[in-house]
């Protein structure tokens, strides 16, 4: 009789490391959103800018996607007079001379009040990115600039996509790492990711930071292929 008991509780334990096993499988086949991954309080942002420092330069657009929901946010601005404009960071982001100035946008301090509310009203806490640091820099100098009311939205802390991508090169391709850090073009090539396109959009940028996120948590990418399609803007 023992001897049955026990061979009906090695079967059991058995069915259930089986059954852990297919549905551990199961959730790593499904999306992110739909296996939990993604809180929906975490969303990736990226910002384009006139110049590195966030206190002399000014925004130019902000783009985001929250990844639990598919929900997306793009807005731009002209770019408030004295504000620095660095030659470099319009290579980067293509803006014209005329673009900067363009009266038709919205002000510094409307898209801050606008972004803002996006957040709020999606309970964003958390933002992630390639170099996270600076586009919270940005904002929040932007929001200071703007005076606005009330406690600057977000965490201070970020999710950063580059200290994930160096670990996992560390242990897989070793041979890109530098003192220097990875590069963006070169973090989405070892991933087997196209370059972002240039010049650099700030909701472009964030999808595609998304993307690296899903490769390097999830191992694939085609982020269009798995979040879904949320509401853009407000």
């Amino acid at each position: 009789m023992s001897a049955f008991l026990f061979g009906m509780g090695a079967v059991l334990g058995l069915a259930i490391v089986v059954g852990i096993v297919l549905f551990v499988r199961w959730v790593q086949a499904q999306p992110a959103d739909a296996a939990g991954l993604f809180p929906g309080w975490f969303a990736v942002v990226d910002v384009e800018t006139t110049a590195l420092d966030p206190e002399r330069g000014a925004l130019l657009s902000i783009g985001a996607v929250v990844p639990a929901t598919g929900d997306r946010y793009y807005g731009e601005c002209f770019v408030r007079a004295g504000a620095l404009v660095e030659p470099e960071a319009l290579a980067v982001n293509g803006a014209t001379s005329e673009r900067l100035v363009d009266m038709s946008l919205r002000s510094e301090a409307a898209l801050v009040s606008d972004f803002a509310y996006w957040m709020r009203k999606r309970g964003i806490r958390l933002i992630g990115g390639k170099n996270p640091s600076f586009d919270q820099g940005h904002l929040k100098a932007a929001w200071a600039r703007a005076n606005m009311p009330g406690r600057y939205p977000l965490t201070h802390r970020t999710v950063d996509l580059h200290s994930l991508a160096w670990a996992w090169a560390l242990r897989n391709r070793p041979e890109v790492l530098n003192a220097d850090g990875i590069k963006s073009d070169e973090l989405y090539v070892m991933m087997g990711m196209e370059p972002e396109p240039k010049p650099h959009n700030a909701l472009v940028g964030a999808l595609v930071e998304l993307d690296a996120f899903r490769f390097l948590i999830y191992g694939r990418t085609a982020a269009d292929e798995i979040i879904p399609r949320g509401k853009e803007g407000v």
